[in-house]
């Protein structure tokens, strides 16, 4: 509520660096306009890119539909009041926690296939998944997550299940314990 969010929201959540693929989200946001003028950008994070990423919004005539949060503590609050998470690095990542937190709450995600991204996220299974750099592929895979509910709600609870089943913190011990066991027994 205090955020005053109209919908649709589309949202992430990253450091606000060069890797993590601000100027494309905000491409791809901006191509969308015209279909969605309600909806907002909502960008959760800091970082030492993040008064350039305030900038190009504004050059593009963004600043009034992109809410920049700073640091926050609610995380899984703020990806439950989104309807489409994205993360469009550019470059390799590992398992980004972002993207596993935004599954874990059901919300609908879109990510670029870079890195460990594809281990978690298969397409059209438990998110969409775009090619890394493209703000084109970007815009239309969240374009079908607003546009495709129910199928993008059936993504997100299949990808809340695998969280659930392979991410979990009791799943981390048990692989963790066996690991060591492993090792003992060599």
């Amino acid at each position: 509520a205090e955020l005053e969010l109209p919908g649709p929201v589309i949202g992430s959540v990253a450091m606000f660096r060069g890797s993590k693929g601000h100027a494309q989200l905000l491409e791809a946001f901006d191509h969308l306009g015209a279909e969605f003028p309600e909806a907002r950008l909502l960008l959760v994070g800091d970082g030492i890119r993040r008064r350039s990423v305030e900038q190009m919004a504004e050059a593009r005539g963004l600043a009034d539909r992109v809410v920049f949060t700073g640091f926050r503590e609610d995380i899984p609050e703020l990806l439950r009041t989104m309807d489409c998470f994205v993360l469009a690095s550019t470059r390799t990542e590992g398992v980004p926690q972002s993207l596993l937190q935004a599954m874990a709450v059901g919300c609908p995600v879109v990510a670029t296939a870079v890195g460990g991204i594809p281990e978690v996220v298969e397409h059209r299974v438990s998110g969409l998944l775009v090619p890394p750099g493209d703000p084109s592929a970007l815009a239309a895979a969240i374009r079908g997550v607003l546009l495709e509910r129910g199928a993008a709600r059936e993504m997100a609870e299949r990808a809340r299940t695998l969280v659930r089943s392979r991410f979990s913190h009791v799943h981390s011990m048990d692989r963790l314990d066996q690991l060591y066991r492993d090792l003992i027994l060599r």
